[in-house]
């Protein structure tokens, strides 16, 4: 697992990868992946992302736009979120 500026990207969603709440958000989530895809001994790869997401939302993380808006967080994050959120559901 990678995070990081090493982080694979769209060119629309690359330089917000560099601002701290965004960084602070996707290390959270190597890490929870990491640790779950060691307890259950398989690859990240093969992680069911809906228990990720549900681990990421009982650690208080922030999975969508809405909440991210809510936390007042930078704007870039919550339009990071929001892209993230759509590619997810829509599989895109």
């Amino acid at each position: 697992m990678v995070a990081g500026r090493t982080i694979s990207a769209t060119h629309e969603a690359l330089a917000s990868t560099r601002v701290m709440f965004t960084c602070m958000a996707i290390g959270q989530a190597a890490g929870v992946a990491a640790a779950l895809a060691c307890r259950q001994n398989i690859l990240p790869r093969h992680l069911d992302a809906e228990e990720l997401q549900e681990e990421l939302v009982r650690q208080h993380a922030i999975l969508t736009g809405a909440q991210a808006r809510e936390l007042n967080a930078p704007a870039t994050m919550a339009t990071d979120v929001d892209i993230a959120e759509y590619r997810f559901h829509t599989g895109g």
